[in-house]
């Protein structure tokens, strides 16, 4: 390893662990009052800096989105909805929420308990068809995947890719 990072070795990441050390983390930001401190669990600890970080990050990649009333919106790897929050003075269609981390999805249903477009379930990529059939939820025009793919295993990406998109 070179500067504490891993460098043309591929190695297996431990779905349970990360899932713990969010779960962790949005369990010790639960109880703050501050709207950044959920944004603080995906970024970085100093809610700031993250703020700083999600206030330029949604200045450049929303307006690429062409988000409008018609938007049906698939986030994948939501997190404690920051992405959701991009939205919440749009006129969107509907917003459909997943991530594998239960703490955080009871963050973002807590947060939007009053809302009838956003929905937000629990669950791993490679279930997400699970998911959305179960739900009867069929169709998007916009998808996010934003810092998911560094979580996954080569081998299970593949498999979503192949199963979602290859095919």
């Amino acid at each position: 390893m070179e500067n504490g990072r891993i460098k043309d070795d591929i190695i297996e990441i431990n779905e349970v662990e990360v899932k713990r050390f969010y779960d962790r983390r949005c369990k010790d930001i639960s109880s703050k009052d501050n709207k950044y401190a959920r944004y603080s669990i995906t970024m970085l600890h100093n809610t700031t800096v993250s703020k700083d970080r999600d206030d330029y990050e949604k200045k450049r990649i929303t307006p690429l989105l062409k988000i409008d009333n018609e938007s049906k919106i698939l986030d994948l790897g939501c997190g404690t909805g920051r992405w959701a929050d991009a939205f919440k003075n749009i006129d969107i269609k509907s917003y459909v929420g997943i991530d594998f981390s239960q703490e955080s999805i009871d963050l973002c249903k807590h947060e939007y308990a009053n809302s009838q477009k956003y929905h937000f379930y629990c669950g791993r990529l490679q279930t997400m068809d699970d998911i959305l059939s179960n739900e009867k939820i069929v169709l998007f025009n916009r998808a996010l995947i934003n810092g998911v793919f560094l979580y996954i295993n080569d081998k299970d990406l593949y498999t979503i890719l192949k199963k979602q998109i290859i095919n």
